[in-house]
């Protein structure tokens, strides 16, 4: 089964990663490092994963990520979120990386830390995703439910593979909690840019669920690009193969092939996509990309097929939101938080 859906986001939330103070809004200088923890999606009684990420190359030797879970008064009776914390992994070139976690819950609030060091300084030698941490979503939590998840800036730090402390963007995501009987949710994700820059695209996953393989077709407007995309499968998602048909202008065909069943282990992108726009598209376009239901299969590790919820997107051109100054997608009232050391 698939059904096909615009992306949007849950203006409601029941649950709240305390932040405290957050310091004001300012540019993002250069040598700033974004910080984001991705959206995720979970079910009752199910294993969440907090996928941290960057979007730049910085070595780094080693750091300290922490969340605060809070339970929301407006859900009075209520249970707090998290009954555990499992496990943790962050990504080192030379898989150096050694961590230690810590979680604490009080009745009211809850504490999660994630150390670690690398003794090679080469964790995010690339830009991608950094470290990630498993948590037991609690039994009772209810369907329908959104977690608002927040990165502590006071308590968040990183150190470079030179000693020094790295001036940090956080910006924070959404757990949505789903139905035990739910469909898997794929995006096909858009961007927003001006006209003649390259779309930063992909096809997301945001749940834990281990694949065998998938055939994605991404459809896009050939009119907005100016060369061929390039796509590509980041293995800290899961060791796969990848195999590309792009004869069809408009039209990707990635298969991936996952031998040991780790695709999707870490959900986040099955494939990214770079693709040049021309500098002579209007501003204003709203070009829309999709994943084609009738070419679009994700299999389990028995190799059955996986029933899909498929979300659309837009490329939008035009006057870019100052980057990491707009407010979160949710509506709430959270946003990128600064931290400079």
């Amino acid at each position: 089964m698939i059904s096909i859906r615009r992306q949007f986001f849950a203006p409601s939330v029941l649950f709240l990663l305390m932040l405290g103070t957050v310091p004001a809004e300012r540019p993002l200088a250069a040598a700033d490092l974004a910080l984001r923890l991705s959206d995720a999606e979970a079910r009752p009684g199910g294993q969440v994963a907090l996928v941290l990420r960057t979007y730049a190359a910085r070595p780094i030797k080693q750091g300290q990520i922490c969340f605060i879970a809070c339970l929301n008064q407006a859900h009075q009776g209520g249970a707090l979120p998290f009954d555990s914390l499992e496990d943790a992994v962050v990504f080192s070139e030379f898989d150096d990386a050694l961590t230690l976690t810590t979680f604490e819950s009080d009745g009211q609030t809850q504490t999660a830390i994630l150390e670690f060091n690398s003794a090679t300084g080469r964790v995010n030698w690339a830009d991608g995703p950094m470290a990630s941490v498993f948590l037991t979503l609690a039994a009772d939590t209810p369907p329908g439910a959104t977690i608002e998840l927040v990165l502590d800036p006071a308590n968040t730090f990183l150190i470079d593979d030179a000693g020094q402390p790295v001036p940090l963007r956080l910006r924070d995501g959404i757990l949505t909690v789903l139905p035990a009987a739910a469909p898997l949710s794929l995006t096909a994700d858009g961007d927003e840019l001006l006209p003649g820059d390259v779309a930063l695209l992909a096809v997301e996953t945001s749940e834990i669920f281990p694949l065998s393989s998938a055939e994605l077709a991404f459809r896009y407007d050939p009119e907005i690009a100016t060369g061929p995309p390039q796509v590509t499968h980041e293995d800290r998602y899961g060791t796969a193969t990848l195999d590309l048909d792009l004869s069809t202008p408009g039209l990707i065909l990635a298969s991936l092939v996952s031998a040991d069943g780790s695709l999707n282990e870490i959900p986040g992108q099955l494939v990214s996509i770079l693709l040049p726009t021309s500098p002579t598209i209007p501003l204003g376009t709203l070009s829309p990309v999709s994943l084609d239901p009738a070419l679009t299969t994700l299999r389990d590790l028995q190799g059955q097929p996986v029933p899909l919820t498929l979300f659309e997107d837009v490329v939008t051109f035009g006057e870019l939101t100052p980057l990491f100054s707009d407010g979160f997608e949710s509506g709430t009232l959270s946003a990128w938080s600064s931290q400079t050391p």
